[in-house]
């Protein structure tokens, strides 16, 4: 399902880079260059097709926008939106009370001097942590939650507000990436004109830091 900018450009935006990357909704995220994968809800009246393409319904294209550009880049690119295919902002605000707010990590970019940024994270994302916190919570009950950590460690830590160590979550993230199946990746290259089999990728390059850049 094509969503975001490439939706917009399909719905006739003008002022899209050719080299903006395709959004798409999926139910198995798998990280492909020059796409962009959300695993979010979609439902049957938010979609439409265009060139024989699905694609998000103009209301959702809109949503999507607002909530996943940046401040200024969505309202100009909502301005566009509606400028080439005029959109209903009544169905874009039922689509707010569908989906509620949406859900955001707070982080400090410290190298930057940049506290409490906001970044909007999948819904899927949103249900892994929401089970780790209410594991966390049986396990400390005691606790005010808000001083709890989501990674507790269990050495010298009886009320869990003491987190990990960022080698401890280092080592164990590891321990789990060598243990999966090779991850296969498309590769660039092609052979008598034939794409190329897919790659295994360097899991040396797979990393928690690693995150934030994909």
């Amino acid at each position: 399902m094509i969503a975001g900018v490439a939706a917009s450009a399909l719905h006739g935006t003008r002022w899209v880079n050719d080299t903006e990357p395709i959004e798409i909704l999926v139910d198995d995220r798998r990280r492909q260059p020059g796409l962009l994968v959300r695993m979010d809800r979609v439902a049957d009246d938010e979609i439409t097709v265009v060139d024989d393409l699905p694609v998000t319904a103009l209301a959702r294209t809109a949503f999507d926008l607002g909530r996943y550009q940046k401040r200024f880049a969505a309202i100009a690119r909502l301005d566009a939106l509606m400028r080439a295919a005029p959109f209903s902002a009544d169905e874009v605000s039922m689509l707010m009370r569908r989906y509620g707010p949406v859900p955001v990590m707070i982080y400090d970019n410290l190298k930057a001097n940049r506290l409490q940024r906001h970044r909007p994270i999948a819904a899927a994302t949103v249900t892994v942590i929401e089970r780790q916190q209410r594991r966390v919570r049986q396990r400390f009950p005691d606790t005010p939650a808000a001083e709890l950590k989501l990674l507790p460690t269990s050495i010298k830590n009886p009320d869990g507000a003491k987190g990990m160590r960022d080698e401890t979550v280092g080592a164990r993230h590891r321990k789990w990436v060598d243990s999966l199946p090779d991850v296969l990746v498309p590769t660039a290259s092609s052979i008598d004109g034939k794409a190329a089999e897919p790659m295994p990728f360097d899991k040396g390059r797979m990393f928690p830091y690693a995150y934030r850049h994909t």
